[in-house]
C-alpha cells in the first residue's frame, strides 16, 4: 500500500486528471481485481477518486465484492479502527461510502470523528457540513432524537454565518425526520417551503430530493395522484442531472404507488428495474427496498411462500445493516403474509417486535400501522374483543393525529366489524392489552 501510495504521489499533475479516470476503468476491465483493490484501498487514491466520480466507484466496488473476497468492511477497517493515522478528507470520503452502500456502523464512527475532529481544528464551516452528514445516518438509524440535536447544533453554526443555504438544508432533512415520526402536517410544510425556494433558485439536485420526500409524505397521507406526479418530475430531473440512483428512487416510490393502486404488473416492472439500479450502485439498502417491493406484489397474488423467500432475504439486510425503520416494515410486511398463511400466532410475534421497534425510536406512522393491524388480529378471533376495540379506537386517533387517512379509516372499519360482530364488546373484561399508543 506505501507502494502504491508512493507511485501515485509521483504522477504528475497534469496526469492526476487521467489517472482518476482511466486506471481503475482500466483495471475493471482487466478484471485485474488485487490491482484494483489496492487502488481504491489507498486511502488517498480513493479521496481523490471519489470526489472525482463517487458513482464510478461504487460501481467498482460492486465489482469487486461480486467478482472477488475482497470487501468495502475489509478494504477500510483500519480507517475505522484508527482514523486519526488519516487525513479529515480521507476519512470524510470514506464515511460516504459506506453510508451510501449500507454499512451505518461505520459510517457514523467515521462521521462522529469527523465531527469531533472539526471541533478540535476550529473549522466552523466543515463541522456545519459533517453535523449534518451525522445526522443523515442518525436518522437512517431512526435515531431520531440525536439526528434532531446534530440539525440543531449544525443550523446555529449556520446562522452565525449567515449561511442561508445551510438553514434550509438543516429544515429540509428535519421534514424527513418529522415524516418519519409520522408528524405529516409539519413535515409537509416545511418541504413546501423549500420546493419554493429551490424553484426559486434553480437548484435541479436539491429539488429532486424535495419532490421525492414530499411525494413520500403525501402518499402516506393518501393523495396518491399527486405524490405521483412529483416522482415522475423527479425522476426527470434525475435523468437530465446524471442521477441513475436518485431515479432508482423515484421508480421505486412509483412502484409502491402503483402497487397500492391494483397495478401488479407495472409495479413489478418498475421495483425490478429499481432493483438493477439499485445493485450496480451498492445499494444495499435500495436493493433490500425491491425486494420489499416485490415480495408484496407476490403476496397479492397469492405466492405467499416466495413472497416470504424475498422478505426473510430483506430482513437480513436490515437487521446486519442497522436499519430499524425499514426492518419494523419489513416485520409488518412478514406479518401480513403469516397471517394469510394461517399463521396467526406467527403473524401477532412479527407485529409485537414491530412495535417494539416503533416505541423504542420514536416512529408513530408505523406504531399506527402496527397498531391497526394487531386489532384486526384480535378482531378477527385471535384475542380479546375488547381489547381489539380500544387498540382500534386509540389507534384511530393517532392515525387522525398523524395525517394517516388510510390508517384511520382501517381502524374505523375495525371498530364497527367488531360491533357488528360483538354489540357489547367495549364492556367484555380485558385482557390486560393496553390501548397505549404513545412513543
Amino acid at each position: 500500500m506505501r507502494d502504491l501510495e508512493r507511485r501515485l504521489n509521483d504522477i504528475p499533475q497534469e496526469r492526476w486528471l487521467y489517472a482518476l479516470q482511466s486506471l481503475p476503468a482500466h483495471l475493471a476491465q482487466l478484471k485485474s481485481w488485487h490491482r484494483l483493490y489496492e487502488m481504491l484501498a489507498d486511502p488517498s487514491f480513493f479521496a481523490a477518486a471519489w470526489a472525482h466520480n463517487d458513482f464510478a466507484i461504487k460501481a467498482y466496488w460492486v465489482e469487486l465484492e461480486s467478482e472477488s473476497q475482497f470487501s468495502i468492511a475489509g478494504a477500510y477497517k483500519r480507517v475505522v479502527e484508527k482514523p486519526d493515522q488519516h487525513s479529515l478528507g480521507e476519512v470524510w470520503s470514506i464515511a460516504n461510502l459506506f453510508h451510501d452502500t449500507g454499512f451505518l456502523a461505520e459510517a457514523l464512527s467515521l462521521r462522529e470523528y469527523c465531527v469531533g475532529e472539526c471541533r478540535r481544528i476550529g473549522d466552523h464551516r466543515r463541522l456545519a457540513s459533517a453535523l449534518g452528514n451525522l445526522s443523515v445516518t442518525l436518522s437512517a438509524r431512526a435515531e431520531l432524537n440525536d439526528a434532531l440535536t446534530a440539525l440543531q447544533e449544525k443550523e446555529e453554526i449556520c446562522c452565525q454565518r449567515d449561511d442561508d443555504d445551510g438553514v434550509a438544508s438543516c429544515d429540509a432533512a428535519r421534514a424527513v425526520i418529522f415524516g418519519k415520526r409520522g408528524e405529516l402536517s409539519d413535515s409537509l410544510k416545511l418541504l413546501v417551503e423549500q420546493e419554493y425556494h429551490c424553484r426559486k433558485l434553480g437548484d435541479a439536485n436539491r429539488l429532486q430530493r424535495i419532490l421525492g420526500n414530499k411525494a413520500v409524505v403525501l402518499k402516506d397521507m393518501g393523495d396518491l395522484k399527486e405524490a405521483m406526479l412529483l416522482l415522475h418530475e423527479k425522476a426527470e430531473l434525475c435523468r437530465k442531472l446524471g442521477n441513475d440512483e436518485g431515479r432508482a428512487i423515484a421508480i421505486h416510490n412509483q412502484a409502491v404507488i402503483l402497487d397500492a393502486g391494483g397495478n401488479l404488473d407495472g409495479a413489478k416492472i418498475l421495483y425490478e428495474e429499481a432493483e438493477q439500479t439499485f445493485a450496480s450502485q451498492g445499494n444495499k439498502q435500495g436493493v433490500a427496498s425491491s425486494y420489499g417491493g416485490r415480495a408484496i406484489v407476490l403476496a397479492r397474488q397469492k405466492q405467499f411462500d416466495a413472497a416470504m423467500i424475498l422478505l426473510k432475504r430483506q430482513e437480513s439486510i436490515y437487521r446486519r445493516l442497522g436499519y430499524k425503520e425499514d426492518l419494523q416494515l419489513c416485520l409488518g410486511n412478514q406479518a401480513q403474509v403469516l397471517h394469510d398463511l394461517g399463521d396467526v400466532d406467527g403473524a401477532m410475534r412479527c407485529l409485537r417486535e414491530r412495535e417494539q421497534i416503533c416505541r423504542e425510536v420514536g416512529l408513530r406512522k408505523g406504531l399506527a400501522e402496527c397498531l391497526s393491524h394487531q386489532a384486526k388480529l384480535l378482531a378477527g378471533g385471535v384475542g380479546n374483543r375488547a381489547d381489539a376495540m380500544a387498540i382500534a379506537k386509540a389507534t384511530q386517533g393517532l392515525a387522525q393525529k398523524c395525517g394517516l387517512s388510510t390508517v384511520a379509516d382501517e381502524s374505523l372499519t375495525t371498530i364497527m366489524e367488531i360491533k357488528r360482530q360483538c354489540p357489547n364488546a367495549e364492556s367484555e373484561k380485558k385482557d390486560g392489552k393496553l390501548a397505549d399508543t404513545s412513543v
